[in-house]
């Protein structure tokens, strides 16, 4: 899985939708940048990423890509993640964790549910590159009496 976690993870910069074949969509969603008033920390905009498992149909995108960048043919490009996502599958069904790195983390709930905790490591929006948090404490106004 590694060698398609650094692809997915990649691809995530430039579009807003990645799609594992027979798993399912990483997609983007834009968030403005945001203030605590509680802690005073500013956080800057960002993509988070969410899952969809319904968006299983391969459009081409990460298969072509991993082609292109491992210099194979299309069809082991394929035949590489078909097998990825079926050991992904296994590892599931006997309860373990399936980890993307920078991308988010898959496990099954106790009622049988497909979870995806979205790592908060990774910012997938280029324009907000090398931002961080920051705190700034509060000023105080005070009011002149000539005011």
């Amino acid at each position: 899985m590694q060698d398609i976690n650094k692809y997915i993870s990649g691809l995530l910069f430039i579009h807003d939708c990645v799609i594992l074949p027979g798993f399912g969509g990483f997609v983007t969603n834009y968030r403005a940048a945001e203030h605590n008033d509680m802690s005073n920390t500013f956080f800057p905009p960002k993509k988070d990423v969410l899952f969809n498992k319904n968006l299983t149909y391969n459009d081409g995108l990460l298969i072509n890509y991993l082609a292109k960048n491992l210099n194979i043919s299309y069809p082991e490009a394929e035949e590489r993640i078909w097998d990825e996502v079926q050991k992904a599958w296994l590892k599931l069904d006997k309860g373990e964790e399936v980890i993307f790195d920078g991308v988010g983390t898959f496990k099954y709930d106790k009622n049988g549910n497909l979870n995806f905790m979205p790592a908060e490591t990774e910012n997938f929006l280029t324009d907000a590159y090398g931002l961080a948090s920051f705190r700034f404490p509060p000023l105080n106004y005070q009011k002149n009496a000539r005011d």
